[in-house]
């Protein structure tokens, strides 16, 4: 298996990448969460979500022997790849149902059934983008359950 560093430096320049390249130009992308929308662009926060990786990368680099459990750092990769696959098709979905543009905060103008849909929709997901940023979470928890476990296993 390869080092989870290595596999976050490819994933996190790959999205990097792909936030450059792909997304169209004006693009936007929103999360709605406890009623506080935050738009943005998909361009720029596909990057951003790249940039992370990248910082994760460094991170599991120069930590790896203070890890607690290898296994924990490839849940943690997981979970990053299926952030980046929550944002980017989660902007699919605010087109398909609100179209381009402005009318990306306009979801009083969808039929009853539509913005019903839209709204079960956006539940899950925001609901999943949400488990998905607290699992970002587990590379510090791994790295303290180490240093705690190494202190403890080398003060005996």
């Amino acid at each position: 298996m390869p080092k989870v560093w290595v596999l976050f430096a490819i994933s996190g320049l790959l999205v990097f990448a792909f936030g450059l390249f792909v997304p169209a130009e004006g693009a936007l992308t929103s999360f709605n969460f406890w009623g506080i929308t935050l738009v943005g662009n998909s361009a720029r926060v596909i990057m951003g979500v790249g940039a992370v990786g990248l910082l994760f990368a460094l991170l599991y680099r120069y930590t790896d022997t203070f890890l607690y459990s290898k296994n924990w750092a490839l849940l943690h990769w997981i979970a990053y790849i299926f952030l980046f696959l929550n944002i980017w098709s989660w902007g699919f979905v605010e087109r398909i149902y609100l179209g381009e543009g402005d009318s990306i905060l306009q979801v009083d103008k969808l039929s009853a059934e539509n913005s019903d849909r839209f709204t079960r929709i956006e539940g899950i997901y925001h609901g999943a983008l949400t488990i998905l940023l607290l699992m970002q979470l587990v590379y510090f928890l791994n790295l303290l359950v180490g240093i705690l476990y190494r202190k403890s296993k080398f003060g005996e």
